[in-house]
Formats: C-alpha cells, structure tokens, sequence
C-alpha cells in the first residue's frame, strides 16, 4: 500500500485544537453568509474579513493544526471571499462571486471536519487579481507598520517612484523584479517587495520604494514583473553600499505587511542583464553582517538591470 503523504498532527495540537479551529471558521463564516443573505453588505464584508484572517492565521507555515492540502483548499476559499467582498464592495460592477456559489464553497468545512480527503473546492474560483483594490482597513508605511489613517490600505498600485532626470553623462539603473522563489509561494497574501538603498552604515541613500502587490503566484514563485528606478545615477551611488529587496507579505493576525525574507544587490554586481540573488533570513541586516541563508533550496531572487547612460 502506498504510504500518505499528509502531514502527522502533532501531538501538543492534537484533535480538540483542530476540531476548535474549524467550528471557530464555521461560526465565522456561517455569521458572515447570514449577513450577506440578510441584504447587509457592510457587516457582510467586515464577518468575511475575520473569516480570511483566521483562515490566513491557520495556513500559516509555522500552524500544524491543519494538513497541507487542506491549507490548500482554504486558501482556495479565501480567495472566493475576497472575490464576494469585491463584489459586495462595488454594487454597479461586475458579480465576481455569487452568494450562493459561495455558500456551496464553505461546505468544503464540513468536509474537512468529517475526515473527508479534500483537493478542491465544489466550484470554480476566478482568478484573483491582487493588485485590484483589497477590503482590509489597513495602510502601510516604508516599515512595515500601520499607518495613521483606519480607512484604507497601502497603495496597491505601489510607491514607485518615476525614472530620476540625471546629468548629462550619468547612468540611470533600471531594476526589473521577475519573480522570487519561495517554497510555499502559493501561501502568501499581498505579497510586495521594499526596494531600497543603503549605506555600509546602513542608513538610507535614497527613499524606500513598494512595488504593486504581486502579478501572479504559483506553486514555487510569486510574479512582480515591475520596473524600479533608482533614484540617484550610478556614479552617485556609495560604492560600499547595496540596494536592498525585502519581501513582505500581508499577516492578517497583525494587520500588517511582514518581512519574510530578503536579497541585497552590492555596487560591483551592478551590471546589465539577469541576476539572480540569494536570499536571507529576516530581520533584514542593513550593515550585511552575520547573515544567514533563508533557504539551502536553489531558489532566488530573480532581477534583470539595465543601465542606461544619458
């Protein structure tokens, strides 16, 4: 017979925590529905948002209580949410989720909670384009933190910054991020990347910049394909300093983005065509000492430069 492949519960979480945690997400969601049924749709969207975070809480990495492929098809769910609330949030729209094709999704709980093997959910899920407009009330600043304002979140559109106007004579470095890889790409929601550059001191040379929320993601590599231009010319540019790439994804615990992971690009690597940057284990080490590596994996941070003389 062959031999299961789904994770072992461990005994510290054990039945009761794995049978708590689904019937806190049914009651969640079972308030949520009622809600949206009930013709509520502000008190709809802020029920689904606590769905998402506890669902976004227990596919955490680090979370045993759940199997892998039931993280899977939760994450699948997730994203049905999201596409309700987008739904809900813009009447004149287009219905990117029916009430009704979500409420045949979230008997994917009740399978889970009977033992049933799960690998999709009972209906087709729209692609879920991230760098729309999300429903989280939550901004973002440079660091990572909250901002001050409730009402709406970091800019999905990015903070990037235009291509600089240099001197005549001087070089313009064009970043281009392709792709990032990471082995549980899939998991991440909102996923972004800080660009910014320092010093050996590591204080800042320029200001810090966000891409959009990631184009795509896939099994092993979340997708940016974004342009970033640095804002000061090459020759300007410490030649004991880095330009530094922090990946954040949003953690909806905390309410706010995270660092995961991050790569750094030093001057005498700057040189055109593709690059591909290892990757280390946060909290991101601006001065690059004792660093240690994320992943022993062969994935990386994959960049192509161009550097255009004016």
């Amino acid at each position: 017979m062959a031999s299961k492949t789904r994770r072992a519960e461990p005994v510290d979480e054990g039945i009761p925590n794995r049978k708590r945690t689904l019937d806190e997400l049914h009651s969640k969601l079972s308030k949520a529905l009622d809600f949206d049924g009930w013709g509520q749709p502000v008190e709809a969207v802020e029920h689904y948002g606590r769905v998402v975070e506890k669902v976004e809480f227990e596919c955490d990495s680090n979370r045993y209580v759940l199997f892998d492929d039931e993280k899977r098809v939760l994450k699948d769910l997730q994203q049905a949410i999201k596409l309700r609330c987008r739904t809900l949030q813009d009447a004149g729209g287009d219905e990117l989720m029916s009430l009704s094709a979500l409420r045949d999704a979230s008997s994917v709980l009740d399978d889970i909670a009977t033992g049933k093997p799960v690998t999709k959910l009972s209906i087709e899920v729209p692609e879920f384009k991230a760098a729309s407009p999300a429903f989280y009330p939550v901004a973002l600043s440079d660091e990572g933190d909250e901002l001050q304002s409730p009402t709406e979140r970091f800019k999905l559109g990015g903070s990037l910054l235009p291509c600089p106007v240099v001197q005549l004579g001087l070089t313009v470095l064009t970043v281009h991020i392709s792709k990032i890889g990471l082995k549980d790409a899939s998991l991440y929601n909102d996923p972004i990347i800080t660009i910014s550059v320092k010093d050996s001191a590591g204080s800042d040379v320029t200001d810090a910049q966000n891409t959009p929320t990631a184009s795509s993601q896939e099994e092993l590599y979340v997708h940016f394909n974004t342009d970033v231009y640095i804002q000061r010319p090459v020759e300007a540019l410490p030649k004991s300093g880095a330009i530094f790439f922090e990946f954040k994804h949003y953690k909806a615990i905390k309410r706010k983005h995270s660092t995961r992971c991050f790569a750094f690009l030093e001057m005498d690597e700057l040189k055109p065509g593709p690059a591909c940057l290892e990757l280390y284990q946060k909290p991101t080490n601006y001065k690059r000492r004792k660093l240690n590596l994320f992943t022993v994996k062969p994935l990386f941070l994959h960049l192509d430069l161009k550097l255009q003389k004016t």
